[in-house]
């Protein structure tokens, strides 16, 4: 007697043996080039250099789909942050910045 479903029985063992052992995920961005980076970092920057208090670069990113798109990370005070937008869009662009005590803590 020939019991269905065995192909899927073994597929999902598989799947669960490739999760189970760690297999690398795809990824959409990849880091920048020495220029690429100090191209990001200089954009990333200017937008707080009117601020009292300067910002802190932290990292880059570029898009693997398409190299006209990059993030950074960049730390800042929360209070600036907070006077140029409402804390629900603070929130829903995950910004993160040092408050009064010096930790760095979601603004939103």
């Amino acid at each position: 007697m020939h019991r269905a479903g065995g192909g899927f029985t073994i597929a999902c063992l598989a799947v669960g043996a490739a999760l189970a052992l760690g297999v690398p995920t795809a990824s959409a961005d990849r880091a920048p080039s020495k220029a690429e980076r100090t191209a990001i970092k200089r954009a990333a920057v200017k937008w707080c250099s009117a601020a009292p208090t300067s910002c802190e670069f932290r990292k880059a990113r570029v898009s693997t789909r398409n190299e006209r798109y990059a993030w950074a990370t960049v730390i800042g005070e929360c209070s600036y942050w907070r006077k140029r937008a409402p804390d629900r869009v603070l929130r829903d662009l995950h910004v993160r910045g040092l408050v009064d005590s010096g930790a760095i803590r979601s603004c939103g």
